[in-house]
């Protein structure tokens, strides 16, 4: 099975030619990742994270860390605290977030 990622917020095509950060890290590959999946609390987005997570489990054999925005006593449009943000950063090979309605 072929798997496909399309973009869908439009507003993120501003992001797409942005400044590379110096030191930046670049995925090659996802195999045996860990990656975290940030739920922010909003309508279906546990439902939308956890589907992307079990495709991404079963094609790549990621190792996933769950984080949930009301677990953490947030908000739906609350970010994330610095020190889980900054823990994010040195834990995981990438974060996929969840924003749904």
């Amino acid at each position: 099975m072929e798997s496909t990622v399309k973009l869908v917020f439009p507003r993120a095509e501003q992001h797409r030619d942005r400044p590379k950060v110096k030191g930046e890290r670049r995925l090659t590959d996802l195999e045996q990742k860990v990656i975290a999946f940030v739920d922010d609390g909003r309508p279906n987005a546990g439902i939308a994270l956890g589907s992307i997570r079990e495709e991404m489990m079963r094609a790549f054999s990621i190792q996933p860390v769950i984080i949930e925005h009301r677990s953490l006593g947030l908000a739906a449009a609350d970010p994330l605290p610095p020190a889980v943000f900054q823990q994010l950063c040195s834990e995981v090979d990438a974060v996929v977030v969840g924003i749904a309605s």
